[in-house]
C-alpha cells in the first residue's frame, strides 16, 4: 500500500470551530506506514553506501541483461569417454569418513 493510499484511511479530529486538531489512523495503516518509512531509511541509508560512479539499473532490466549473457560456461558433455564412475559411487560412506566431517574424529 503507498503512502497516498494509507493517508487516506486518516480521519481528523477537530476543535468546536472545526479546526484539525489531530489525527486517526487504525493500528494496521499505522504499521503499514511505518514499515514503509522504514523501507525508505533503509534505501537512503544504501544510497549512501553506493559508490557514486555505480550505475543504478531497474531490477526487470538487470534480469534481462543477465539472461542475455546466460551462455552455459561448459558445454555439456565436455569429458564424456574420459573417464568412468564406479559401480559403488552411490553407496553409503565408510562409518570413519562420516565421523571425520562431522568433527568425532
Amino acid at each position: 500500500m503507498s503512502v497516498p493510499e494509507l493517508l487516506e484511511k486518516a480521519q481528523f479530529v477537530v476543535d468546536a470551530s472545526g479546526e484539525k486538531k489531530s489525527v486517526l489512523l487504525d493500528y494496521a495503516a499505522w504499521e503499514a506506514l511505518l514499515a514503509l518509512l522504514d523501507d525508505l531509511e533503509d534505501i537512503e541509508d544504501m544510497r549512501h553506501l553506493r559508490d557514486p560512479d555505480e550505475k543504478v539499473i531497474a531490477w526487470k532490466q538487470a534480469k534481462a541483461e543477465l539472461r542475455l549473457n546466460d551462455e552455459p560456461s561448459r558445454p555439456f558433455g565436455l569429458c564424456a569417454g574420459e573417464f568412468s564412475v564406479p559401480d559403488d559411487f552411490d553407496d553409503p560412506l565408510p562409518e570413519y569418513v562420516i565421523e571425520e566431517f562431522e568433527g568425532k574424529r
